[in-house]
């Protein structure tokens, strides 16, 4: 299911380039889990990234899906053309939220692919 709160595009703004990324939580997990990705999204928003997230839980191991769209192709994708995710994810949420991130997903993140 579509989750708007932690989306920072819309759901029908495709891209022809993108790439999709599974989180699967600990049992129990799923909400911290959002909570800590609530995060993510300032992120997202400051670099003008498009990421849509969905929830799976109805099926399967639960799971946050993360679709990356690049809107500026695959140089996106390229080393150099974002500054380092620390880097990035600190100017967002400021200093000591990287560490508080990592411990957080350590605590609800079960494996990803």
């Amino acid at each position: 299911m579509y989750n708007q709160e932690l989306s920072n595009a819309e759901l029908t703004d495709y891209s022809d380039k993108y790439a999709v990324n599974h989180l699967y939580t600990k049992p129990g997990m799923l909400g911290e889990a959002i909570e800590n990705y609530k995060n993510l999204k300032k992120m997202w928003v400051t670099d003008k990234q498009a990421i849509v997230v969905y929830v799976a839980s109805s099926s399967g191991p639960t799971q946050l899906i993360i679709v990356t769209r690049y809107k500026d192709g695959l140089k996106e994708r390229q080393t150099g053309f974002r500054k380092p995710f620390q880097e990035r994810y600190t100017a967002a949420n400021g200093e000591g939220s990287f560490q508080k991130w990592v411990e957080a997903s350590q605590k609800t993140v079960d494996h990803s692919l």
